[in-house]
């Protein structure tokens, strides 16, 4: 059984850095800068530039507007650590890492609120 930190781990937060690569772009910053800003190597951003890393999620409206404004955030020097628990914590509030832990693990109890706590 995957736990929902497992999940996080592999799909959650791959697909919040491709978004928050691809905002930054949007805003101007160049490859490099990017990468300065999140922490990460160029390649590595250049892969979720590319859609080759974190792709998997489709978030919902008000998440991807939250990701967009936590770009903002981070071009006006953001703390990146606090932006990414921020939008973590979006996500179990609207009840969307529930969805998705449904969607990845299958044996979960039908009434099971672990996502929520």
């Amino acid at each position: 059984m995957q736990t929902y930190q497992e999940i996080e781990y592999w799909y959650v937060l791959p697909s919040i850095r491709g978004l928050l690569a691809k905002e930054l772009q949007n805003k101007g910053l160049k490859q490099n800068e990017i990468a300065k800003v999140m922490h990460l190597t160029p390649p590595a951003v250049s892969q979720y530039l590319k859609g080759k890393r974190g792709r998997e999620i489709k978030f919902d409206v008000q998440i991807t507007n939250h990701i967009k404004l936590s770009a903002n955030n981070l071009v006006k020097k953001g703390n990146l650590l606090q932006e990414l628990n921020d939008i973590c914590q979006s996500i179990k509030n609207h009840k969307f890492s529930c969805k998705l832990h449904k969607a990845h693990e299958k044996n979960l109890p039908r009434n099971c609120e672990v996502c929520r706590r």
